[in-house]
């Protein structure tokens, strides 16, 4: 009988860990040189911008993901905000290839990477199953770029703090937390931090 039960708590476990409670077991988190991306995982930067518009939607971006050179296929499981604070909502966190501005060249945000801008770029995917093969060689070739659209929600705004992002390299699991603020608020005595 101990044995029909053992089989059967071992085929349940399975189950479960194949639906994905069991995520977290094995991953690998990022830090130092460990990873796939060249990306200094002890960074902070961000956008912060101080006229947003109760209502309106802005985009953030230039996060750029740069692979490693390597053998191993990068593949983007789920980007997700470490936090967010105040009045504001995560409208959506996308990813698509795009190019560096270069000297003399005309900004699209459709085309090159985007500092931050009303509503969203075109050409954005979801981050699930995006495969980065992206290793940033130089300005002609294009980058993998994070683009995140929120909107203020409240007078005095909010912001985003870090991004989660979980992939594989190859069949690895690894975390990456990308220290990157985003800050939608307003000039005057209520306003979050940007």
């Amino acid at each position: 009988m101990g044995l029909k039960i053992s089989a059967t708590l071992v085929a349940a476990l399975f189950l479960i860990c194949s639906l994905g409670a069991c995520h977290s077991r094995g991953r690998i988190i990022d830090s130092g040189d460990a990873g796939a991306f060249a990306l200094d995982p002890d960074s902070t930067w961000g956008v912060g911008f101080t006229r947003a518009k109760v209502g309106e939607a802005r985009s953030a971006g230039s996060v750029v993901l740069c692979k490693k050179p390597s053998e191993r296929t990068v593949t983007l499981q789920s980007i997700e905000p470490v936090s967010i604070t105040g009045q504001v909502r995560l409208d959506g966190i996308g990813v698509r290839h795009a190019f560096s501005l270069g000297p003399h060249q005309e900004s699209d945000a459709n085309k090159y990477l985007v500092g931050d801008m009303r509503g969203a770029p075109r050409g954005l995917h979801d981050p699930a199953g995006f495969v980065v093969d992206t290793t940033c060689p130089g300005r002609p070739e294009p980058v993998t770029e994070i683009v995140v659209t929120m909107t203020e929600t409240g007078s005095p705004g909010g912001a985003l703090e870090g991004l989660r992002v979980d992939y594989l390299d190859g069949s690895d699991l690894h975390e990456l937390v990308i220290h990157w603020h985003f800050g939608l608020c307003e000039t005057g005595d209520v306003q979050q931090p940007c």
